[in-house]
């Protein structure tokens, strides 16, 4: 049904289907003053309306105003036909209608300041930008169950939601401040019309047919209770400065690689879950790749490999858990990026030149592959941290910055390589040898023997001047190249 029928139907459900209550405007601008209307009381939800061009145009500040549908006709030069939401007002309405004036002076406008309008059907401003619009004052919302046709909107600080449960909307191409998907349905969106300057949120179970323009301090956010899978929604890489934030209960599952750019930052809020791909061995596991800062107060289990890399001089990268042997890289060329909670991951690779990794203060991390821990360029810098690696070291590009915290080598016959590396704490558990090339590893700290009694390593290390050896072990031990 195309939009001249849609206009039809209104104007003839209008004349037909419904009791009709117009406002006169005769005492003030106050919807709830009786005073102001033709049948002697305000509207109820199966009477229409006329707003015409009258002394007092209508506000509506409280709630609890409603009808079946609202037109608005001006006819008068240089002159505006309005209704105002504002304060704690809530307008609950079918559809409101706006006539073309046939002049650019003569106008009708919806004004939403902080209140609240629903429209359970559409917009239909049915003259030109000049002469029809939707202008938000404040931060309030306006909902719309269908869609909105033709006219000018004016963004300011307000949200548009489109919440249908029941039938397919078209996004209208405006340029909105905050921008919500609602609902159950699909939305389809025309990438070069709707632009978004304030927050992109994704909710319910709503999809869309694309991604809008973000501005360029824009946010895409998910906020929804049940899982779901993102879709074209979440470009990559990501560049609007506010970045992608996950909240709410409902796991966020991604739907290909996904990188952040440089300072754009990735947040998971309390109590919401971001999965990257859906499982081990399925072939959709994806890749993370951060430029910016990682914020997280809930929990990403991702299925591939995690990137921390970029020019940002800062980062800070809070915790995650990579399944399936996938590992991190630390692939910065300026900066240093700090770890701020614990990761767990199959190994560490360490290759980025003139950047470094910061273990952080008092964390534990674990790598549990044979791949271990990979030196090919850049720094990484143990900070006070307890770094756990469950293979071998491999490579001696870069270097390591032992601060005051300790490494343990935990698996089975580990090597840890021909580069030399400085340890405060090194600790050996696990079983098997502990291959060691002879001067390549020195110990300021404590070099503690862990571990079962198999357990040995193959040549002692070089002892700083106040190093100590410590043996801690629950089983009998045979003292060995150390």
């Amino acid at each position: 049904m195309n939009r001249n029928i849609l206009i039809i139907v209104v104007l003839l459900l209008f004349n037909f289907g419904y009791g009709q209550n117009n406002w006169t405007g005769a005492a003030s601008t106050d919807w709830e003053d009786n005073s102001n209307w033709s049948s002697g009381h305000t509207p109820l939800a199966t009477e229409s309306v006329i707003i015409s061009n009258v002394p007092n145009q209508p506000v509506i500040s409280v709630a609890g105003a409603v009808c079946s549908q609202i037109v608005m006709s001006n006819s008068t030069p240089g002159s505006t036909v309005s209704l105002t939401v504002t304060g704690a007002g809530i307008f609950t309405v079918g559809a409101i209608t706006m006539d073309d004036t046939g002049n650019d002076s003569v106008i009708c406008s919806l004004k939403i300041g902080t209140g609240t309008v629903n429209v359970s059907g559409s917009v239909f401003m049915n003259g030109s930008a000049n002469r029809n619009n939707i202008s938000f004052t404040g931060a309030g919302t306006l909902n719309i169950g269908f869609s909105i046709y033709g006219g000018a909107l004016s963004a300011g600080t307000g949200l548009v939601n489109y919440n249908s449960t029941t039938q397919q909307q078209n996004i209208a191409s405006f340029t909105y401040y905050n921008l919500t998907i609602s609902g159950s349905t699909s939305k389809l969106v025309n990438t070069a019309g709707v632009i978004v300057n304030g927050v992109f949120s994704m909710e319910g179970t709503a999809t869309v047919s694309a991604a809008p323009t973000y501005g360029s301090a824009a946010a895409l956010e998910y906020y929804t209770t049940t899982p779901r899978t993102a879709g074209p929604e979440w470009v990559t890489p990501f560049t609007a400065t506010r970045g992608v934030i996950i909240s709410n209960t409902g796991a966020i599952t991604t739907d290909s690689n996904k990188a952040m750019s440089d300072n754009v930052p990735l947040t998971i809020n309390n109590g919401a879950t971001l999965l990257t791909g859906t499982d081990i061995g399925t072939g959709f596991n994806y890749n993370l790749y951060f430029r910016g800062d990682f914020i997280n107060n809930g929990i990403l289990i991702s299925y591939g490999d995690v990137f921390i890399e970029g020019t940002a001089s800062i980062q800070s990268i809070g915790g995650f858990t990579i399944e399936g042997g996938a590992g991190v890289h630390m692939r910065k060329t300026i900066g240093t990026a700090t770890l701020k909670n614990n990761i767990a991951a199959g190994f560490l690779r360490i290759n980025g030149i003139g950047g470094t990794l910061n273990l952080g203060t008092g964390l534990t991390h674990t790598f549990t592959e044979t791949l271990g821990w990979i030196r090919t360029n850049g720094t990484l810098d143990g900070g006070s941290s307890l770094l756990k690696i469950g293979g071998d070291i491999s490579g001696s590009g870069g270097s390591f910055i032992a601060g005051t915290g300790t490494v343990e080598f935990n698996g089975v016959n580990q090597n840890l390589g021909t580069g030399a590396i400085t340890y405060n704490n090194l600790t050996f558990s696990g079983s098997g040898v502990k291959t060691i090339s002879p001067g390549t590893v020195t110990v300021n700290g404590t070099l503690s023997i862990e571990g079962d009694s198999i357990m040995s390593i193959s040549t002692a290390p070089i002892y700083g001047a106040t190093a100590t050896l410590q043996y801690n072990s629950a089983v009998a031990h045979t003292v060995g190249a150390e």
